[in-house]
């Protein structure tokens, strides 16, 4: 064959980069890709490329699956050649993995062409590996393609990096226990398999700390038969031998699994849902939420958290509930007590953290004898409200005379609790002077301090208020076209 340098560029990448090498259990898999360009401002016309692969160099079975990025070239595997045929090594046998074009039509290179070649169980021995280029290629298109035209390019293959992934936990069928169908929930006693990925030498799975592991040895899954009685925790441990400084390397997964039906011995239950039968010999304490049809309780009942009454709540005494939730109506006869202190706060946009009340007030001019004329605009989900103060004007139609007088306006906004609210003041630009305003927050049985949370510029603009469209129509009364 011919030492004639090739015409076409090969620009080469690895998946990954650089490309590990397999273990005792694990096979990698990895992807050659060449990008072939022209030189640019040249012409160069090219039927066939061959990529020749040193046998068992890159792939411990030379298992290579070839693709291309477009249909104006055919990819396939050729059978293997010796090294004398390419003016190599003699006796060091080559893969052929061939790419060739499928019409004299595109032989010319002006289009993206990309070949990848797949790897499949990649070879153990790290090792800088040469792989030669053969193309049949012309500066013409009539020719000749021949005698061939050579290049080359290096792959890297290095020691791996120990990795372990993808702990999962699936129910385990006998009938086909290759199978994995992850889950989080299992029943008491369930056979479980555990599954993973990785190329540590060594895999070991622990429950409880400073114990024997449930399981150790070099396969990826392993089955508890028995399953297990109570939410479990497991914490998957997988160690390779460095091959350059012979120190263990470790690696970590974890994974936690539900039994929906376990065997408990609690010390303490924050919430319970018991729909049959259950005697209590002690004493029973209830610090979270509770739901009981029936209750019948002869002493004293000391509640320190939520209580939902879904029926009739009688209580003869004072009651004093932190938190309460009421699905039925809800009657007071005496006195209620909900509103706390107004708080004064700036134009702008807020979220409640109640239910509230928002006052808006727009007060009077100086003097009647000013030009003066301010709006308020509120609005909340679904309710918008607003008002106008300053001076309020008529004019007879002769334009000789007229009356002005002071006018003050006001709103009451209610807000429901999670609800963004937004207040905006707008100023007539003929204003000799502008008319005081004031806004006011009235929450409902909540600390007016941290009842509600102001909301940034930006945040707001990304709420849709429900505001009528009223600051516009009410500036065009000042300035006409």
């Amino acid at each position: 064959m011919a030492d004639s340098p090739a015409l076409l560029i090969y620009n080469t990448a690895t998946d990954p980069s650089p490309i590990n090498a397999s273990t005792a259990t694990n096979s990698s898999t990895a992807r050659v890709g060449i990008n072939v360009t022209p030189p640019s401002g040249k012409a160069v016309y090219c039927k066939e490329i061959d990529f020749y692969i040193p046998t068992k160099g890159l792939s411990q079975t030379d298992s290579f699956s070839p693709t291309v990025n477009t249909t104006k070239w055919l990819a396939s595997v050729g059978t293997m050649v010796d090294g004398s045929e390419l003016n190599l090594d003699a006796g060091t046998s080559y893969v052929p993995v061939k790419f060739s074009c499928a019409s004299s039509k595109d032989y010319e290179i002006n289009y993206p062409l990309i070949f990848t070649i797949g790897v499949t169980g990649v070879t153990r021995t790290p090792s800088n590996l040469n792989i030669q280029i053969v193309e049949q290629s012309s500066g013409v298109i009539t020719g000749p393609f021949t005698p061939p035209r050579t290049s080359s390019f290096v792959v890297s293959v290095v020691a791996a990096s120990i990795f372990v992934r993808n702990f999962v936990a699936s129910k385990y069928d006998a009938s086909n226990p290759t199978a994995i169908t992850p889950g989080g929930d299992f029943t008491n006693g369930e056979p479980i398999k555990l599954s993973w990925e990785g190329n540590a030498g060594k895999y070991e799975v622990f429950t409880v700390p400073g114990t024997t592991p449930v399981y150790s040895g070099t396969d990826n899954s392993y089955v508890l038969s028995s399953g297990v009685a109570n939410a479990t925790s497991f914490v998957l441990v997988g160690s390779l031998v460095d091959s350059v400084f012979a120190e263990t390397i470790y690696r970590y997964e974890t994974l936690t699994i539900r039994i929906t039906d376990p065997d408990l011995t609690p010390k303490s239950i924050a919430t319970a849902a018991i729909t049959g039968d259950a005697t209590v010999g002690g004493t029973l304490g209830v610090t979270g939420a509770s739901t009981m049809a029936i209750a019948n309780i002869t002493g004293p009942l000391s509640v320190g958290g939520g209580a939902a009454l879904n029926g009739t709540l009688d209580v003869k005494g004072a009651t004093t509930l932190d938190v309460a939730s009421i699905a039925g109506a809800l009657a007071a006869s005496g006195s209620v007590s909900m509103i706390q202190n107004a708080t004064s706060v700036k134009a702008g946009s807020y979220v409640a953290k109640t239910d509230g009340f928002v006052v808006g007030v727009v007060g009077a001019a100086s003097s009647a004898a000013v030009r003066c004329v301010t709006w308020m605009f509120a609005s909340t989900t679904g309710v918008a409200a607003n008002t106008v103060g300053g001076n309020v004007s008529w004019v007879a139609t002769d334009m000789r005379s007229g009356v002005s007088y002071s006018n003050h306006g006001s709103f009451t906004l209610p807000v429901r609790q999670g609800a963004p609210w937004s207040v905006t003041v707008t100023n007539a630009s003929g204003n000799t002077e502008d008319a005081p305003t004031s806004i006011f927050w009235i929450p409902l049985g909540s600390d007016s301090g941290s009842s509600l949370e102001a909301l940034s510029e930006a945040e707001a603009d990304q709420l849709n208020f429900d505001q009528f469209n009223l600051r516009q129509a009410a500036v065009e009364l000042i300035q006409p076209e």
